[in-house]
């Protein structure tokens, strides 16, 4: 993508981004290692949902990651499913009526 434009030197894409350049170095330096975190979320995410047996959704596989102390939001594990094809499938309950 940007690395690949070789007509603008990268402290050039900086500025067009308007960040300063030692930022935009520092998001170059980390964007392994953020990508790494991310597959292993992901990785997570499906793990949770196929071991509720496709019922968990985004609200019990979210509060599952913060109870294992992973700082997750609830718009990242949506797109995370959403991405994946991954829909929760919820039993749906009888209403039983009773006669009064």
């Amino acid at each position: 993508m940007m690395e690949k434009e070789s007509h603008h030197t990268r402290a050039k894409w900086a500025e067009n981004l308007g960040v300063s350049a030692s930022g935009y170095y520092t998001w170059l330096q980390e964007r392994e290692q953020r990508q790494k975190a991310q597959i292993a979320l992901e990785e997570r995410v499906v793990a949770i949902f196929e071991e509720g047996e496709g019922t968990y959704g985004v609200d019990r596989i979210c509060g599952i990651l913060r109870r294992d102390g992973e700082p997750t939001s609830y718009k990242v594990i949506q797109r995370i499913m959403h991405q994946k094809g991954l829909k929760s499938c919820h039993r749906i309950r009888r209403q039983r009526f009773t006669d009064r």
